[in-house]
């Protein structure tokens, strides 16, 4: 329904409203996911408004765009904001591998804060002749044991892949999260991340992945300044934030056959884990959610179980796009408690491709993450989790030893058994899975847990606005 429209130097604009759920089964429900808008118009003015309109208009096209649960700025900023960038100082990213993942490590004392600040907004800044070849950024909170000065490391950069067991292992704590087409967050006005504080980290790394094209369509210049800005203030809120990183361990664990539609993952954060992060105060306010696979990705859920029961959906975008990524704002907000396990699922479609897919970084490898955001911050960092295939079973049903599955599922001609297809499903499904937790502020920073997956008794449903009225059922 068209509520007003007008024209100026800048174009024209038009204002309408529609239902989200119009109830005709041909309209497409308007959810807090990712939605696909179609438009099109001419350069021509009407003018005979009884005259057949030609059609297709000459200017034609989509935007995917997420309509509810945007991150919307303030009308007005504090007068004593500040920023902040922690950005690489032209790191030089290599044209020998499709895949790059840089690293940069800044130290900032907490005196030179000069007192706790909150951020209440982070943001990407790019090299602009680089923002195509980024395809996601962490900044990452590091506490360093004895012995190792963290003013030792500002300013080195390196291929993060490389030094992975080495500095990262204390850089557990991603405390932004930037995908391809995010927009600036803006944290609710109660929330904040607490930067400068007593507790706070002094050791940072700003980790970029680069996907260079062997299109032959990339930039010469390969020496790199892109980051993330983050808007800090004096004025604190009511709580700190924290950050919870949740879902499938990127390993070749997580492997997705090729010629799927839609070919289903889960991976689990167990309460065992979130019970030791919580500890004794054991509930937080979860407040926006952020989602992660890559480009074979098309729909993503991320779920919480209470005591066998499956609660509302802390987030599912069954239109997922690789190329739009986004944080969703949650209203209201998700209370998660000690007890409680969080599912992470994943839908891939890997109907183009000839040889199996597995988890990893690489941008041709695959994903299934989510970044929680929530307060008050908790000792919890770190919730991945990975399947052990202690159920595969051969053509002959016979059991595979878990130790050898990974060899096993290597030679599988996938394209044409459709027996081991099938077999793979069911394994999958009732696999046994590993986690790995982690935390920078508890003395045992990791622990790992072997664990079978929870089994949902009363699976959630989503609430029915629609009654057909001769039927009395819902659509």
């Amino acid at each position: 329904m068209l509520i007003s429209g007008f024209e100026n130097r800048k174009g024209t604009t038009l204002r309408m409203q529609r239902k989200l759920d119009t109830c005709d089964i041909d309209d497409e429900i308007i959810t807090e996911g990712t939605v696909n808008l179609l438009y099109a118009y001419s350069m021509n003015d009407i003018d005979d408004f009884f005259k057949p309109i030609e059609f297709p208009f000459p200017e034609m096209g989509s935007k995917r765009l997420v309509l509810l649960g945007s991150s919307m700025p303030p009308e007005i900023l504090a007068d004593d904001t500040t920023t902040m960038d922690f950005v690489h100082n032209n790191f030089e990213f290599p044209f020998t591998s499709d895949t790059s993942y840089g690293c940069t490590a800044f130290h900032v004392p907490r005196d030179q804060f000069g007192g706790k600040y909150h951020a209440i907004k982070f943001e990407a800044v790019f090299d602009s002749e680089h923002e195509k070849l980024i395809h996601h950024q962490f900044l990452l909170g590091c506490k360093l044991p004895d012995g190792l000065e963290p003013n030792r490391f500002h300013g080195e950069t390196f291929q993060c892949a490389e030094q992975l067991n080495f500095l990262l292992r204390y850089c557990g704590y991603v405390i932004f999260s930037w995908g391809i087409g995010m927009e600036p967050f803006f944290y609710p006005e109660h929330m904040g991340v607490s930067f400068g504080g007593p507790n706070d980290p002094e050791l940072f790394i700003l980790q970029s992945h680069y996907h260079i094209p062997t299109d032959g369509q990339s930039t010469d210049d390969r020496d790199d300044s892109s980051g993330i800005r983050i808007t800090l203030t004096r004025k604190l809120r009511h709580y700190d934030a924290g950050t919870l990183h949740v879902g499938h361990m990127p390993s070749p664990n997580h492997l997705i056959p090729p010629g799927e539609p839609n070919f289903f993952t889960s991976a689990d954060c167990p309460n065992r884990c979130i019970d030791w992060g919580l500890g004794s105060n054991g509930t937080i306010q979860i407040a926006a959610v952020f989602i992660h696979t890559h480009e074979r990705g098309t729909s993503v859920k991320v779920k919480v179980i209470r005591n066998g029961i499956e609660l509302p959906w802390l987030a599912y975008d069954k239109n997922y796009s690789f190329r739009h990524q986004y944080t969703r704002l949650l209203t209201p907000e998700f209370t998660l408690q000690k007890g409680d396990s969080i599912r992470v699922e994943c839908t891939y479609n890997t109907t183009a491709d000839n040889v199996v897919i597995m988890g990893g970084y690489r941008r041709n490898a695959e994903m299934c993450i989510s970044t929680l955001i929530y307060y008050p911050r908790k000792s919890l960092d770190t919730c991945l989790s990975w399947p052990l295939h202690d159920q595969l079973r051969n053509r002959l049903n016979h059991s595979i030893p878990p130790q050898y599955a990974l060899n096993f599922l290597s030679t599988v001609n996938w394209r044409n058994d459709l027996t081991m297809r099938r077999n793979f499903r069911i394994a999958l499904n009732m696999s046994s899975q590993t986690s790995l937790c982690t935390s920078l502020d508890l003395p045992e920073r990791v622990i790992s847990h072997t664990f079978r997956p929870v089994l949902i008794r009363w699976p959630y449903e989503p609430p029915y606005t629609c009654i057909d009225p001769l039927l009395l059922t819902p659509r």
